[in-house]
């Protein structure tokens, strides 16, 4: 919680989509988390942690792929943001390919973890590396929070810093509840919009469309849905 503190609850967060994705989450009514596989390579998913803690055991390839890429299937999350961004202009050009939108939502969450993403600053050290540092100092064995299989994933490199992302994000446990269905590359946890449940509740408050995008576009994505009820506002 010191190095990556829960964000308050219920909180008001964007999703930035585009128009097909759009239509997808309309049509089934859920925000669906994916796993950090399908991300992995990009900021530094898991591997940046792992290098950083020394996590020689996360880094090691015995055979085919290194331990955190196995870790990664079981970890699933979607990508937020606070209101208002951190940076418009680079969210709507990035996740909305410029022509989408933003869709914002109340979310409270329960089994779920929404945690702000740590962005790796050159020169500066976690809690836990500090601990670790002087532990081995002493000659004593490292610290290993219970957490630490999955911690890693709200820790990203500075190189995609400008997202300032908030994650919403479930481990798949061993003999744990494991909602997730597949879209025949990649199991995906459902979240549904609207209705009560264990996992996290979310609200669809708003519908605001990319600066360069189309309202008309946007209201025929939405046509015949639940989502039809919120008129969506912009460009």
């Amino acid at each position: 919680d010191h190095m990556f503190p829960r964000e308050k609850s219920p909180s008001t967060l964007y999703h930035y989509t585009s128009i097909d994705a759009l239509r997808g989450i309309a049509s089934s009514e859920e925000l669906r988390l994916y796993p950090i596989r399908k991300r992995i390579g990009e900021g530094g998913e898991m591997e940046a942690f792992a290098r950083a803690h020394r996590l020689d055991g996360y880094l090691t390839k015995d055979q085919g792929d290194p331990y955190y890429k196995e870790m990664s299937n079981d970890i699933f999350y979607v990508s937020l943001t606070r209101t208002p961004p951190k940076d418009p202009s680079y969210m709507w050009s990035y996740f909305s390919h410029g022509s989408g939108v933003r869709l914002e939502f109340i979310v409270w969450p329960k089994a779920a973890e929404l945690r702000p993403v740590y962005y790796e600053q050159a020169g500066t050290k976690t809690l836990l590396a500090d601990i670790n540092s002087a532990l081995a100092a002493a000659g004593a064995p490292p610290f290993v929070p219970h957490t630490l299989s999955w911690i890693g994933a709200f820790y990203l490199s500075s190189l995609v810093s400008s997202e300032d992302e908030v994650r919403l994000m479930m481990k798949r446990q061993k003999g744990g509840p494991d909602l997730t269905q597949s879209d025949g590359q990649f199991d995906y946890w459902p979240i549904p919009i609207g209705p009560s449940n264990a996992i996290c509740e979310l609200d669809l408050s708003g519908i605001h469309v990319a600066p360069g995008g189309d309202l008309s576009k946007v209201t025929n994505a939405i046509s015949g849905t639940a989502f039809s009820s919120i008129s969506p506002t912009g460009p």
